[in-house]
């Protein structure tokens, strides 16, 4: 090999050994910045914490509820007194095609304006939606389940002597029972998930289960009334009904969590 030619390698060996020399250094350099960068964002952030986080007690206190759910005790309680509401509202929704038969009979008014009574007592779920999950964070659920049940009975009552006038039964089974139906919609759709997890589904599906039997047997019960009887009465004895069984329900609903009033838009 020729002097000029060895005298070129280790020129070129040096000259890449202080390149990479200098990148390492250079990287390492700036790695230490970024640490020390790091480490001072991270003390600044514990010194001043983010205040909306730990301000939310909503978020909070959910977490810790969820932390904590039993997946049982006084919730299954909870989810037979559900069940029973649920059985009481669906099944008076379901079986309003019994009573405008009847009174379609009477000639009370044409079936497409008897219909709308019914339509009306499920419109409430839909309308008052809102409104009732802003009742039930401000009042608690065992409250609005028992004015919802007690609107629910007292608007089928109230039927038993409206049965003469389409406005009457507008207010009374159209009004006043559909908003308890939208009432007690509310309560049993979100109530029995603050005490179970793993169950939750198995608790859900006993509540809507009781609506389903609910709709079933009372439906044979006001036809059986309404046969042998009127429709007055199959208004009143279920009305009635609803009150001897649902009040106590609604009282034995208890909220494991019960969340405090925030804003209304959060």
């Amino acid at each position: 090999m020729s002097p000029s030619t060895s005298n070129f390698s280790s020129t070129t060996v040096h000259t890449s050994v202080s390149y990479f020399t200098a990148t390492e250094l250079q990287h390492t350099t700036s790695a230490s910045s970024e640490g020390h960068a790091f480490k001072r964002s991270t003390e600044e952030i514990e010194s001043n914490p983010p205040t909306e986080d730990i301000s939310d007690e909503v978020i909070q206190a959910y977490c810790i509820a969820h932390s904590q759910v039993p997946d049982g005790g006084y919730g299954w309680v909870v989810v037979i007194a559900c069940a029973i509401i649920s059985w009481w509202f669906v099944g008076t929704c379901y079986t309003w095609g019994i009573y405008q038969a009847a009174l379609i009979e009477r000639n009370l008014s044409s079936p497409s304006t008897l219909s709308f009574v019914g339509s009306l007592t499920f419109a409430g779920i839909s309308f008052l939606a809102i409104v009732n999950a802003r009742l039930i964070r401000n009042f608690g659920a065992r409250v609005i389940a028992i004015v919802g049940i007690f609107l629910l009975g007292v608007g089928q009552i109230l039927s038993g002597f409206s049965t003469h006038s389409v406005a009457g039964l507008y207010i009374t089974q159209g009004v006043i029972a559909g908003v308890g139906v939208s009432l007690c919609f509310m309560v049993v759709s979100v109530r029995p998930t603050q005490y179970f997890r793993k169950k939750r589904g198995l608790a859900n599906g006993i509540v809507c289960a009781g609506g389903g039997l609910g709709a079933t047997v009372i439906s044979l019960i006001i036809d059986i009334l309404v046969e042998n009887l009127s429709p007055e009465w199959a208004f009143w004895i279920l009305g009635f009904a609803t009150l001897v069984t649902g009040l106590p329900a609604a009282y034995l609903i208890r909220e494991r969590a019960p969340t405090r009033p925030t804003a209304f838009v959060e």
